[in-house]
């Protein structure tokens, strides 16, 4: 596994080579439309996504290599790591997601993908202060676009920074610490046909 800093700030990082090419193989001969999904998506129930069972074989494997890379994670975050679990999601025809912060109960996050779709990687911009609020809820941190958005791109803050954009590729992806400025979307609309596969996984501290 490599992991790397994209920047000074050491709070994202690009994330290759995670899981071995046998099971990537293995991954690819998998029909993902007909494998068992769970119930839903908590919070995210009207995004075109489901998330799989994780119980598949091929899943297990790559929640098992993963789990061989919790020394260097820890390394990078500043925090002993002692495992980690995962959901898998597949993003279908109509996906995409606004400009947000995560919620504040999310300490770390960790987006590993794992079908090439390169224009449907995830974007991370710097917010203008101005634009940022908390509220007492469970999201805490929220961002109002209050300079509108790019029209040129859709969905592409006007008023923030670009500062990485991560490619959809299999094998690939981010670890990101979670905090305010921490704005990131996939600005784009999947299109028929389209399928976007990920596993996003949970730390154990």
């Amino acid at each position: 596994m490599i992991l790397n800093p994209i920047d000074d700030a050491n709070d994202l990082f690009e994330v290759k080579n995670v899981v071995s090419q046998e099971t990537m193989e293995e991954l690819n001969k998998l029909d993902l439309l007909s494998l068992p999904r769970v119930s839903n998506c908590p919070g995210q129930d009207d995004m075109s996504r489901v998330s799989l069972d994780s119980g598949h074989p091929v899943f297990e494997q790559i929640i098992k290599e993963t789990n061989t890379h919790c020394d260097l994670i820890s390394k990078a975050i500043g925090r002993e790591v002692k495992g980690l679990t995962s959901r898998f999601w597949v993003d279908t025809e109509g996906f995409t997601i606004y400009p947000h912060v995560d919620a504040s109960g999310v300490d770390v996050a960790f987006q590993l993908y794992l079908k090439d779709l390169p224009h449907a990687g995830t974007r991370f911009f710097i917010p203008d202060p101005s634009d940022m609020f908390e509220k007492n809820d469970n999201q805490r941190w929220h961002w109002l676009p209050v300079g509108g958005w790019d029209i040129g791109y859709p969905m592409l803050p006007m008023r923030s920074t670009p500062r990485k954009e991560f490619r959809c590729v299999a094998n690939t992806g981010y670890l990101m610490i979670n905090h305010p400025a921490q704005l990131h979307s996939v600005p784009i609309t999947l299109k028929k046909g389209e399928l976007r596969l990920s596993a996003y996984f949970h730390l154990i501290f």
